[in-house]
């Protein structure tokens, strides 16, 4: 394996950042005109016969941020030469750090979470998903639809709560109303939708440029058909608002929304493992 120390990655490298997703990849070929992106760190390149892989570092948001992506698992030696180049750039840094990878790299990913002592719960997993059909022609009723306005912020709010309990923090949402209210407010090739059927709010989506930021139906309302409803709508919205192929994260945990996107022809795109590491 030929290992290179870079200051300028090549294409072919980048486009494996694309199988974490296309959020990294974006960061990662924009470099320091990346917002929040002050430096790069160090860069390196991997490559054999059969095998290519990438590692970046950079200084993100006062942070260490690490991209790591191969295209085909690596042995026992390369991942102890890979966990010495992180160890010694958080060394020298100073700084805790966020792994980004590649989870179809298994054995990367169990040895670095087992060389962190982390467990399987502390480590954020998920998929990146587009859309790349034309959206459904479903009508909305018996729901009608309602625009964001602040009377429905914590009847919002409770929604959330609600619909991500199993993988959100308690209160997450409503501890920050604040910012779900200037959030939702927020008309930039954005737009919230909320669903009323008998006075009551039971559905929403909010987007922001293509992105599928939220979108939830309180539990006493799902498996009717109304999550299918909002969800064409929001795809919909999203063809009006963006010039972006519609896509959402979806966590590993969430296995019945993941069932439902597949079902509806969502296409899973990247699949990243992200890891905290705090600097001792």
């Amino acid at each position: 394996m030929i290992i290179r120390n870079v200051n300028r990655i090549e294409e072919k490298y980048l486009n494996l950042l694309k199988l974490i997703d296309s959020g990294e990849y974006k960061i990662a070929s924009s470099g320091t005109n990346f917002e929040g992106v002050s430096r790069w760190v160090k860069n390196y390149t991997f490559e054999s016969n059969d095998n290519i892989g990438i590692l970046t570092s950079m200084i993100y948001h006062d942070h260490l941020r690490f991209q790591i992506a191969f295209k085909n698992d690596i042995d026992d030696k390369l991942i102890e030469k890979v966990y010495k180049m992180i160890q010694t750039i958080i060394e020298d840094e100073e700084k805790h750090a966020a792994i980004w990878l590649y989870t179809v790299n298994h054995q990367l990913l169990e040895s670095l979470m087992n060389k962190y002592h982390l467990e399987k719960n502390q480590v954020y997993m998920s998929r990146e998903m587009m859309y790349f059909k034309e959206p459904l022609n479903i009508t909305c009723s018996p729901l009608t639809t309602i625009s964001y306005q602040k009377d429905i912020l914590m009847d919002t709010l409770n929604l959330l709560e609600a619909s991500f309990v199993d993988i959100a923090k308690p209160n997450e949402f409503l501890n920050n109303a604040d910012y779900y209210h200037q959030k939702f407010s927020n008309l930039n090739k954005s737009r919230f939708t909320g669903f009323i059927l008998n006075d009551e709010l039971i559905g929403m989506y909010f987007h922001h440029d293509g992105d599928l930021e939220y979108i939830g139906v309180k539990p006493k309302y799902q498996s009717k058909g109304f999550g299918k409803i909002i969800l064409h709508h929001a795809l919909q919205a999203i063809k009006e608002d963006s010039e972006n192929i519609p896509y959402l994260y979806c966590v590993d945990e969430n296995e019945k929304a993941l069932a439902f996107y597949l079902r509806e022809g969502f296409e899973v795109m990247g699949h990243a493992a992200r890891l905290i590491v705090k600097n001792k």
